[in-house]
This record gives C-alpha cells, structure tokens and sequence, in this order.
C-alpha cells in the first residue's frame, strides 16, 4: 500500500497494527487519525522498526457513531482531517497526501504543527464526549445546564494546562475550541456517548484517564477528568 490510514479505536490499535503489517511495505505511510495527544506515538511503537519514521500524525474532525459492522452514522458537522509530521514542517510526502485526500466533501488540512492540532481535539473531545457520556444529555442540554456547562469548561480548562505545561503553544486555541462546539447542532452528541448507552468499550483510558497521567506527572490536578474517568471507567466493559 502507498497510504494506510489508521483510525480504528484506541482500545482495537494493537490488533489492528497485527492485521495491517502484511500491507505495510518500506514505503507505505501510515496516517494515524486515532484520537488522543499520544496515539501515533504509540502507533510508532507497535509497526515494524523500518517503518516508524513512516506514522504520520493527524486527527479528525467529525461527529459520528457506528450503528453496526460498516455502518458509520454522521448527520452533520464537518468532515475534516488535519495531520502533519511529528517534527512539524512542510514536508514532500506530506503534501503528495493532502493532494490524495483533498477531494469534495473532505476538508484536507496538512499542518506545520500538528500538535497544536492535536491538543485543540484533545481539548474538545475531552469536554463534550465526556460530559455528553456521563449525563447521557445532548449538547443543548448541557448549554441549557449552567452547572453542567461549567464543568464542561473546566475539564477544558484541565487540558488545555496540562497542553501548555508540556511544552504545547496553545494560544487561541480554546477559544477556537469554545467556537467549534457552538456551531455544532443542539442535537450533538459523541461517539464515546452513543458507546456508554450501548455498553461497548469505550476510550476513556486515552482521553479522561490519559489527562489525569499526565496531570500527575506535570504535579497538576484534573478533578474533572479524573471525575470523568472514574464514572466511565466503571462502566466500561472492558476487553
């Protein structure tokens, strides 16, 4: 394969990465969209050796959910996908797949700091899949919730110092955070939401459990993910 793009679920990466080495040749990039700060880091550690320097780093913009084996349901919202090179910069490969991926109907963006990037998803996802699983509520209802709406702003808040604590440049990004959530439809809620109801597995280890590791390793506290995490992480089935 020329271009792998990798954007199974968190908790399906090491069984993926098992499936997908047949195809990998020495030149195959693989472009990570899972979600969390970490994954094509960890994505990294599982492809063969030759073909580390090969993981792009990306993200994806979309609200959506599956409904069944191949049956992905999104209503609204947009349909982007942001991704660029771990030691940022332009590079050649990566505009030859910005060229493959911007067609109609996908918004292709090739970043020069993709990790800015990544921390601004990190910040959104956060807040609105978390506290749209833990009140099982829809965005709406968490803008009409003033006490709901604080600590969505608040588990914001939590990412976006830890992003800054670690090295990240994150100015505006919160308020671009705080924008995106007000264009999305009052209908909205995510994936991780759809999944509690369900009662399949859930990310909550690399998005609310992920903030907290790395809150403690910073010495910074995450009350709200960490509240987060602990009442998803009981309901999550596991393996």
């Amino acid at each position: 394969c020329d271009l792998i793009l990798f954007c199974v679920k968190r908790y399906a990466t090491e069984q993926a990465v098992k499936d997908m080495t047949p195809m990998i040749g020495p030149d195959t990039l693989i472009l990570n969209v899972q979600n969390g700060v970490d994954a094509a880091e960890r994505l990294q550690d599982l492809v063969p050796t030759e073909n580390r320097d090969n993981v792009l780093w990306g993200l994806t913009y979309i609200v959506s959910h599956m409904e069944g084996p191949g049956a992905v349901n999104q209503k609204d919202g947009p349909r982007r996908i942001v991704f660029g090179e771990h030691a940022g910069g332009l590079s050649e490969r990566g505009q030859k797949v910005h060229g493959a991926l911007d067609v109609e109907g996908i918004d292709s963006v090739f970043s020069d700091y993709v990790h800015r990037n990544l921390w601004n998803k990190f910040m959104f996802i956060n807040g609105l899949a978390g506290m749209t699983a833990v009140t099982h509520r829809t965005l709406s209802a968490l803008k009409s919730t003033p006490e709901a709406w604080a600590m969505l702003n608040r588990v914001i808040d939590e990412v976006e110092a830890i992003g800054r604590a670690s090295g990240i440049d994150l100015d505006g990004e919160r308020e671009d955070v705080m924008a995106y959530l007000d264009r999305l439809g009052p209908d909205t809620r995510s994936s991780m939401a759809v999944d509690t109801l369900a009662g399949n597995r859930l990310e909550v280890d690399s998005l609310h459990g992920t903030v907290g590791r790395i809150g403690r390793e910073l010495g910074i506290e995450t009350p709200a993910c960490d509240f987060i995490y602990a009442v998803l992480k009981a309901q999550d089935p596991g393996e």
